[in-house]
């Protein structure tokens, strides 16, 4: 649209109606020629507003009428507003254009980050999936070594029911011992009341008799003596094997509980570790899936925006 004419100076003042009888044109379209035009105004003596006609527009065109001079006024205003409209949906349609490239670039964007969270929560699914291993490896040595604590424990109440038969054997061999004392206390009664009944028998003769019988008692109380030693260190031997064989056992259990404890901090920090993965991999996911709905929505309005441009093109072409 063009800027408004200065204000005329001189002229004629008239009210509307007149103005349009002098120039052919209707009293609305007087009104808005001389807004656009910025003619002097003034409100007239009877209330009715007068309007300064500048000198030189006051010839009515041949052959025009009032009414079709307003009908020319209105086509113009319409092509007038018609092009304010063109304007307005060209400035709408850049905006739309603007609009679209900025969804594009967050378009591809969005596309680059899905791409980033997919390729993070891949690794994050790898690292859960060998932290399971683990874990499962981990629960397999912690079996083993208890399983190896149970045979630790049972070898040791075995070798402690072993200790306790052989510290019977001993206590028989010592009750033993002492009958085997009992009977050679017996034996020496039995020879000092033989030597009473051979006191009146011929000396040498007794005493050869005597010092046979002794020689044969000590022959044999020297032989279970010695038999009671081997057995005592027979006896002994093995109970100092089966108190080895006792602590070992203990100081194998004591290894597999130390082992298993260790399993159990093992386990409980993969455990954790896993907890952390899948939290992290759910966190992934919900990321992956908000970059992928904002992706969505993204096409979407740029399909919209695409078919309103369609549209603005098609009006702008049946104008």
């Amino acid at each position: 649209m063009t800027d408004p004419l200065p204000a005329p100076s001189s002229g004629t003042w008239l009210t509307y109606e007149a103005a349009g009888e002098r120039l052919g044109l209707s009293a609305e379209a007087v009104r808005t020629k001389a807004r656009r035009a910025g003619w002097r105004r003034m409100p007239g003596n009877e209330g009715r507003t007068l309007v300064l006609l500048p000198e030189g527009v006051d010839e009515r065109p041949p052959g025009r009428t009032p009414v079709h001079g307003a009908r020319l006024e209105a086509l113009g205003d319409a092509v007038a507003l018609l092009g304010e409209q063109l304007q307005a949906e060209r400035a709408r349609a850049d905006n739309d254009r603007v609009e679209i490239a900025a969804g594009r670039a967050r378009a591809d964007a969005d596309r680059v980050e899905i791409v980033r969270l997919t390729g993070e929560l891949a690794e994050k699914q790898a690292m859960a999936a060998a932290a399971q291993a683990e874990l499962a490896e981990q629960r397999t040595r912690a079996d083993k070594a208890e399983q190896r604590a149970e045979q630790a424990e049972a070898d040791r109440r075995q070798a402690e029911a072993a200790r306790q038969a052989a510290e019977a054997r001993a206590d028989r061999a010592e009750q033993g011992r002492d009958g085997e004392r009992a009977r050679a206390d017996a034996m020496h009664d039995r020879f000092e009341a033989l030597a009473n009944q051979l006191s009146g028998v011929d000396g040498a003769e007794a005493v050869r008799q005597a010092g046979v019988m002794v020689s044969g008692l000590l022959a044999a109380h020297a032989g279970e003596v010695n038999a009671l030693k081997e057995e005592r260190g027979r006896l002994a031997a093995q109970l100092n094997g089966f108190a080895l064989r006792g602590d070992q056992a203990e100081a194998r259990a004591k290894q597999a509980e130390t082992r298993i404890d260790q399993a159990e901090a093992r386990t409980d920090s993969l455990r954790a570790r896993v907890d952390v993965l899948q939290r992290e991999r759910d966190a992934a996911r919900a990321e992956a899936a908000q970059a992928a709905a904002a992706a969505l929505r993204q096409a979407e309005a740029e399909r919209r925006a695409k078919g309103l441009l369609a549209r603005l093109r098609a009006s702008w072409r049946g104008r």
